[in-house]
């Protein structure tokens, strides 16, 4: 496990956020005021509807591995929609981190330079979380394998190694769903209460 894999397991693990002396601007403009805030309007809409559509994603992803365990969703059935979940989830993060890693987060290093550290520390995640996408698709890969093994032979002997997948799949979706939870947390700490100070003064700030 690399360090930044360590850091934000850490974090994840401890349910800890980011220190205190980064979260400033979220004591101004706490999270139960961000929907009332004129400032969301524009990146910060968009920015937390990308999480909620994250969150929802693995949130489904999670769900369908466990029919399948459960003999509530055949084969068949969870073949298509777990494709097209995960490749959905693992494209849309990609894409994400690079909008934020190239456009925003330099923005908002120069516009704060004391919440440089914070964004280190999201930059750091990034590469932890790229890690845990790898070894996402490779347990998905490895899943749908084996059902498509299983289904080709006809053979209720690879029911065990399709029941195996499965398990090691749910395992490797429960860590990532953890850390991505921690990371789109501190992410939205920092960045949402930041958009809406900067917006009193800059309407198109981001």
């Amino acid at each position: 496990m690399s360090d930044e894999q360590s850091a934000l397991a850490a974090r994840a693990a401890a349910g800890s956020g980011l220190s205190a002396g980064l979260l400033g601007l979220l004591r101004r403009h706490p999270r139960d005021g961000w929907q009332r805030a004129a400032g969301l309007a524009g990146s910060g809409e968009v920015w937390l509807a990308n999480h909620r559509h994250f969150r929802d994603l693995t949130g489904r992803i999670s769900g369908g591995v466990a029919a399948l365990r459960d003999g509530r969703s055949a084969p068949d059935h969870f073949d298509g929609l777990f494709r097209h979940d995960l490749g959905s989830l693992l494209a849309g993060l990609d894409g994400h981190h690079r909008i934020e890693d190239h456009h925003y987060f330099p923005i908002f290093r120069q516009a704060v330079p004391t919440l440089a550290p914070g964004f280190e520390i999201l930059d750091a995640d990034h590469t932890a979380l790229h890690a845990a996408i790898h070894d996402l698709a490779f347990a998905g890969q490895g899943l749908l394998r084996a059902l498509g093994a299983q289904a080709q032979a006809g053979d209720d002997r690879l029911a065990d190694a399709a029941a195996r997948a499965a398990e090691d799949a749910a395992a490797v979706l429960a860590r990532f769903g953890l850390l991505l939870g921690r990371h789109l947390d501190d992410e939205e700490d920092l960045v949402i209460p930041l958009i809406l100070e900067r917006a009193r003064a800059d309407p198109d700030f981001g």
